[in-house]
């Protein structure tokens, strides 16, 4: 167990939180996640026992809910009712960004159709958390890179 001095942040009731997990080192996950998930009313995640490893790990209490391909269409109304109701949600993955091959596009994508708040604690991509913030399909999704800031002289590809 690791304890650490979490940052001051702002969770406003009934705002949802998609928390990016660490991919392998659970020592890979930010101050800010762990901030978040320490603040949420509840968490929705994947599988209860893994996300309790990573919470442990950091001495996190938090309430733990089951939201994974399997239960989504029984999830996501309880977590837009809780939203409504003014709770501090979470969703999270086992590991990596949620909406990226699991079934947080589906909430994402009932979210935006209710006009409701979410927001991303990015892990290292920069992208991913736009892709997500975007409500738009991560089914299939490229990044090119990042264009040249001046003219290039020749074909991009």
């Amino acid at each position: 167990m690791t304890t650490v001095n979490l940052p001051e942040i702002e969770f406003p009731a009934g705002l949802c939180h998609f928390v990016a997990t660490p991919i392998g080192n659970l020592a890979d996950v930010s101050l800010r996640a762990l901030a978040v998930l320490a603040a949420a009313d509840v968490v929705y995640c994947e599988d209860t026992r893994h996300t309790r490893r990573l919470l442990n790990r950091y001495d996190l209490k938090c309430h733990l809910m089951s939201y994974h391909d399997h239960n989504k269409l029984k999830a996501v109304p309880q977590i837009v009712d809780r939203l409504r109701a003014g709770e501090k949600v979470v969703v999270v993955s086992d590991a990596g960004m949620p909406c990226i091959s699991d079934p947080g596009f589906t909430l994402a994508r009932r979210l935006l159709e209710e006009e409701l708040p979410w927001t991303v604690i990015p892990g290292p991509s920069s992208t991913l958390a736009a892709l997500v913030l975007s409500g738009f399909s991560p089914d299939r999704f490229l990044f090119w890179g990042i264009f040249p800031v001046r003219k290039a002289s020749g074909p991009l590809f």
